[in-house]
């Protein structure tokens, strides 16, 4: 796609693919080749690539613990015809996180046993129960730190953590919000609407016409009289639309060192990112 939005009609092909990965931004550079009989492609051009990657469509994800390795060669055990358990060799590709891709040896509809290999045995019959995924470990924050799993960094890099970040605070930020914004609202005199936290690009919050209130979910980076500054200011916008002496006072009203929090989300707002 080109930088105003249409859409380049020659594919191109890849013809360098870089395989050390970037440690600090977790990417890789690689090299197309695109036909410009056209001219339309000028050096210095800004453009945005869609690229089309390998779809496997044979595969199979199992989990990675029931896989068996014995000199060298992979198997898993299966229960076949009458419930009874068959070794089954096969071929495995990549792990993704805590399953491995199979790319040979297993079928759709394959019963692969997953719990309770140390008792299981060939041409012993066995009585079946479906496996079911154990809940993935919580991301939480502690001691001021945030774990987040291992697997979404090696699997997805930092795009997916971002949005495990994002997700966090979006998740267990509202309850706080909403916590505080009943709190002011009983203290500026206003009835809130509906609160929603979302991405608002480069705005703390708004309020609209209605009454209700989205909050960037960045400004749950800060320290909680922050917070509270920022709910201030939306609920006195039920009052005033603007930012006039009026409004201000409002905000005074509920908030009387609000100057002192206002500039520390000037000078320090910026920080407030990933």
């Amino acid at each position: 796609m080109l930088g105003d939005g249409a859409m380049y009609e020659h594919p191109g092909i890849i013809n360098f693919l870089d395989r050390a990965l970037d440690p600090t931004t977790g990417t890789f550079l690689l090299r197309a080749r695109f036909p410009n009989p056209d001219h339309r492609l000028i050096p210095g051009m800004f453009a945005r690539v869609r690229l089309n990657g390998e779809l496997d469509r044979a595969s199979i994800l199992i989990p990675d613990r029931a896989v068996q390795e014995l000199l060298g060669r992979h198997f898993v055990l299966v229960v076949g015809a009458e419930d009874k358990i068959e070794r089954r060799p096969v071929v495995p590709a990549e792990r993704q996180g805590n399953l491995w891709r199979i790319r040979e040896g297993l079928a759709e509809g394959d019963r692969v046993v997953v719990e309770g290999l140390q008792k299981a045995r060939e041409g012993v019959t066995v009585e079946m129960a479906e496996y079911v995924d154990p809940p993935a470990p919580e991301d939480k924050l502690k001691d001021g730190r945030f774990c987040l799993l291992r697997d979404i960094v090696e699997c997805g890099g930092q795009d997916a953590a971002h949005q495990v970040f994002e997700a966090f605070y979006k998740t267990k930020g509202l309850p706080r919000i909403q916590k505080r914004v009943a709190y002011f609202a009983a203290k500026v005199g206003v009835t809130a609407g509906d609160i929603q936290i979302k991405d608002l690009g480069y705005r703390w919050a708004s309020c609209t016409p209605r009454g209700d209130l989205h909050f960037h979910w960045k400004c749950l980076m800060a320290p909680l009289t922050i917070i509270d500054y920022i709910i201030v200011h939306e609920l006195s916008h039920m009052y005033h639309r603007d930012h006039s002496e009026a409004f201000w006072n409002e905000v005074d009203k509920a908030l009387p060192d609000y100057r002192e929090r206002k500039e520390w989300l000037r000078t320090r707002g910026a920080g407030l990112d990933l």
